[in-house]
């Protein structure tokens, strides 16, 4: 995520004032999703939407649902990933041995592919192609 430093999260799910927030983060081995459990509300005196990580005992159970849907869609988006850097080693170039042939000469070039090529089949000798006499 280096271009991408102030995106927001990757998925939120919810259960009512209830979310929890999925997000992408760059470790040593790749991406990893980090997850943040909140609830939201609204404060009386400004009538804003803010967010705290505190829970009644009723949010409690849904916090415990909420985290076990997003163990699973952690799970989702390491595959995610995980493809993502598949398709990425895909489509690097060759690797230095496999340019090398195409930086050598005419000659070089006419030699490796002669080592490789098949032998002719022989020549039919003349009699050969004449039919049969019955």
């Amino acid at each position: 995520m280096s271009d991408e430093k102030n995106q927001g999260p990757l998925q939120t799910l919810r259960d009512g004032a209830v979310f929890a927030k999925l997000w992408q983060q760059e470790g040593k081995n790749g991406p990893f999703v980090s997850v943040t459990p909140g609830r939201t509300y609204r404060d009386e005196q400004s009538g804003e939407y803010r967010e705290s990580q505190s829970f009644s005992g009723a949010d409690i159970l849904k916090v415990h649902a909420l985290m076990l849907e997003a163990h699973q869609e952690a799970g989702k988006w390491r595959e995610h990933f995980k493809q993502q850097k598949q398709n990425r080693q895909a489509e690097l170039p060759m690797q230095p041995e496999q340019v090398q042939p195409q930086q050598q000469g005419l000659a070089a070039q006419r030699d490796a592919a002669l080592a490789h090529a098949k032998a002719p089949e022989p020549a039919a000798s003349p009699d050969q192609d004449r039919m049969p006499e019955h």
